[in-house]
Formats: structure tokens, C-alpha cells, sequence
């Protein structure tokens, strides 16, 4: 009888952690209401072109041949993209596709000590201020997952808006 309650606990466990399992794997943006259609491209330096990406030092991250960095460049950066020419100035070529006459972009670049991904958790807007909250996915226990501070890029497209300025907030 006790092996018989065993394994059938042991059956309601595993099918317990599976179905908990199924559900941590997803990575959408439920959570808030996505008014704006905003899309979050993660540590997206791959899109960024060579020449303004090093226009563009933040303070926070080592350079080998910048030992000042911190006081010679702000801790943070953020462009507002509303046309294709400032689209050109900062992108690669195809590196994303964007209808301006509808879209624009969010470029943000900061110093992170994780590369573990991000996700987009909530936008609101006020006044002319886009305020952008996003969270980066915990690291599993016990596991090492840190390193140096490094310049991450991270990209929005969202529906076209009337702002002057952004607020990013990593929660």
C-alpha cells in the first residue's frame, strides 16, 4: 500500500513541475496592456552601427583606453527615432523594419552587469515623457551569471508618439 501512495505522489509531482515548467518558458509581455504595440529588441548591438555606437560611450563601463569614462560620458543615453534619416544615422542596414508614417523608435543604451534577457513589463506615457519599465530575467540559483559592465543596447518600435523624452527603469 505504501509503494502503491508513493508512486502515485511521485506521478502528481512530476506532472506538477512539468506544467509549472511549460509555463516559465514564456517570454510574452501579458502582463501590461500593450496600448502602444511596443516591441522590445534585447541587447540588440548586432543592429547598432559601428560608428555611433562608439560616438555614443556611456560612463559605467571599462574601456581599455578610456580610464575616465565615467566622468567623461553620462551613465546613460536614449534617441528618439522618428524618421529614416535619424533611423539611418544609428542603424546597420536591414537590421529592422520600420513604417515611420505609423512607428517610431526607442534606442536606449546603459550599463549592465547582466546578460541574462530583458523583457518589456509596462509603458505609460505623461505629459511628454514615455516612461519604459523593464525587468531582466532572474538568474537560476547557485549559478554565476554576472560580469563585467558592458554598454547594452536595447531597441523599441511602438506606435508613433508626441514625446520629447524617455524614462528607462530596470525593476
Amino acid at each position: 500500500m505504501f509503494k502503491k501512495f508513493c508512486c502515485i505522489a511521485s506521478l502528481v509531482l512530476c506532472l506538477v513541475v512539468i506544467a509549472g515548467c511549460n509555463n516559465a518558458n514564456t517570454n510574452t509581455n501579458t502582463n501590461f496592456d500593450n496600448i502602444y504595440n511596443a516591441v522590445l529588441y534585447d541587447n540588440a548591438v548586432d543592429m547598432i552601427d559601428e560608428t555611433f555606437a562608439s560616438n555614443n560611450l556611456i560612463g559605467g563601463v571599462y574601456y581599455e583606453d578610456i580610464p575616465d569614462a565615467d566622468t567623461l560620458f553620462p551613465s546613460s543615453r536614449y534617441f528618439i527615432v522618428k524618421d529614416e534619416t535619424g533611423f539611418n544615422e544609428i542603424f546597420k542596414e536591414n537590421s529592422l523594419n520600420v513604417n515611420f508614417e505609423t512607428q517610431m523608435v526607442i534606442v536606449y543604451t546603459d550599463s549592465i552587469e547582466q546578460r541574462r534577457p530583458a523583457e518589456l513589463k509596462s509603458y505609460s506615457l505623461e505629459v511628454k515623457t514615455l516612461k519604459i519599465n523593464y525587468e531582466i530575467e532572474p538568474s537560476p540559483p547557485f549559478t554565476g551569471t554576472a560580469c563585467q559592465p558592458y554598454q547594452r543596447w536595447f531597441v523599441v518600435t511602438l506606435d508613433k508618439l508626441d514625446i520629447s523624452s524617455v524614462e528607462f527603469t530596470r525593476e
